[in-house]
């Protein structure tokens, strides 16, 4: 049945305003289909994943920066120049990596606290409880860049926004002052932390306010951290200072149970930095942490906050007991390197090795604390070989090969040996590595005859044949107190 329409002009115009619509409904279609789609954060997660998945960190760059322009408060896009600065790192580019981590701790600075009821968006509960390792991690390589300047403009930066966020200055204060003292400016870096512990104490009506006291005592803890490493003698009092606070907090019955959990958490940090350099003291502090948390009464501490710090304790001890059976290295005679695939020079004998203070590192091309550890290897390389120093990288084939365009290296599961130890060659190359390389077979028992159970480990071996020092991970305190038993070594 069609439509009555009453003459042929009211047809005729019925049928224009029809074909009129169609065509204004398809040129609108048209439009549309040429329209780019904005992409959702969680695409423009996958479109950087899939690029740093195919080693191309400009690219994975490119498409982060146009996916935070749509949506520059998206935590989850943010996260993703973590992946970008060690695909940087790995690549053998330091300043772009830095800039990664600037750019991501400046956005979490800035992030708004929780509410003063201990609410927050579901957001900010997954963001990191410190920026504090960011922050170090990110002047390191700034300074692995040899950018120091752009590690100070950085800094600023990240100060001015916590400024604008009213947020915890301290993290980035902390990195600014050590670095200035590292730079030679230790004046300026006990002024910037004095004035960061007078502003940061507490008024006699915030004696009870967590956030307060929390904020007063990383101050208190960064006076300490710096004056020790710029060997003032007011070092030992700033040192008294904080373990005084922090035992108030432990014995006074009405703390906080959020003051409490931060004392904890200092007690487990501080328990972590020994594990490596004394884990006898550090087991023993855990077993006085461990008293003291089974002490609180229930009233003040719910059974359910001690089961998770003695997890962490749990966890921890596990971590002692490994450095503890490492440290029983000490003193024993150094085991043979045996049969390996040599690189970067002739092939190295138990016997050349004999009357030299020798490093052993064990690293992996994928390892990107390993890579970080390069800096301080070329440069006891460097300083030190000439005098005796002889430095082994020990490593195992893991099917990787080499990015000639990304300068990184490509899982090849394919790969040979030959080719693999090839790839090998121009990765050291690349991060201009001139110490000697073993490659080990599969069936060398070195690694579990040294015990070997992260990396990189560094295994100290005096002139005589005998281990004298071992060190896991890739700090700072550990390259220090392995260049000055260097020195002692050398000196004998």
């Amino acid at each position: 049945m069609g439509f009555l329409v009453s003459s042929p002009l009211a047809r005729f115009r019925f049928w224009y305003r029809i074909v009129v619509a169609v065509a204004v409904c398809g040129l609108w279609t048209l439009a549309a289909s040429k329209l780019p789609a904005q992409q959702t954060p969680a695409q423009a997660v996958q479109a950087v994943n899939a690029a740093l998945e195919k080693n191309a960190p400009d690219e994975a760059s490119k498409a982060l920066e146009a996916a935070l322009e749509k949506h520059p408060d998206s935590l989850e896009l943010q996260r993703l120049r973590i992946g970008l600065y060690s695909a940087f790192l790995t690549a053998g580019r330091p300043l772009e990596a830095a800039d990664q981590l600037a750019a991501y701790t400046r956005f979490l600075i800035a992030l708004p606290a929780p509410q003063a009821d201990g609410t927050a968006q579901a957001a900010q509960l997954a963001v990191p409880a410190s920026l504090e390792p960011y922050i170090a991690r990110m002047v390191a390589t700034y300074q692995q860049a040899n950018k120091v300047d752009a590690a100070f403009k950085a800094l600023d930066a990240i100060i001015e926004a916590g400024q604008k966020a009213k947020a915890d200055l301290t993290p980035a204060i902390r990195g600014k002052a050590l670095l200035l003292a590292e730079t030679g400016r230790a004046d300026e870096a006990e002024k910037l932390v004095e004035q960061l512990v007078a502003e940061q104490q507490p008024s006699s009506d915030q004696k009870r306010d967590a956030t307060a006291n929390q904020r007063w005592l990383e101050a208190l803890r960064l006076k300490r951290d710096l004056l020790q490493q710029i060997r003032s003698p007011k070092a030992a009092e700033a040192e008294e200072s904080y373990a005084k606070a922090l035992a108030d907090i432990a014995a006074q019955p009405n703390s906080p149970v959020t003051l409490l959990a931060y004392y904890v958490n200092q007690q487990l940090s501080e328990i972590a930095g020994l594990t490596s350099s004394d884990p006898e003291a550090a087991s023993a502090r855990l077993k006085n942490l461990q008293n003291w948390i089974d002490s609180l009464p229930a009233e003040r501490v719910a059974e359910t906050t001690k089961s998770l710090w003695n997890r962490s304790i749990a966890s921890l001890q596990s971590r002692v007991e490994r450095e503890l059976k490492l440290t029983k290295l000490v003193g024993s005679d150094a085991y043979p390197i045996g049969s390996a695939t040599w690189l970067n020079g002739d092939p190295l004998t138990d016997d050349d090795l004999k009357g030299k203070v020798v490093l052993l590192d064990f690293w992996a091309v994928w390892c990107g604390p390993c890579i970080a550890t390069f800096p301080h290897l070329r440069e006891w390389h460097e300083k030190y070989h000439g005098r005796g120093l002889e430095i082994v990288g020990v490593t195992r084939r893991y099917q990787f090969g080499w990015d000639e365009q990304a300068k990184r290296p490509r899982r090849e599961p394919n790969i040979t040996p030959e080719q693999e130890d090839e790839a090998t060659k121009k990765f050291l190359q690349h991060h201009q590595l001139k110490h000697r390389i073993a490659v080990l077979p599969d069936d060398s028992p070195l690694y579990q005859q040294y015990g070997i159970s992260a990396i990189p480990t560094a295994i100290l071996i005096d002139k005589s044949g005998k281990v004298r020092m071992v060190r896991v991970g890739s700090g700072d305190q550990n390259a220090r107190d392995l260049e000055k038993m260097i020195e002692q070594l050398l000196a004998q």
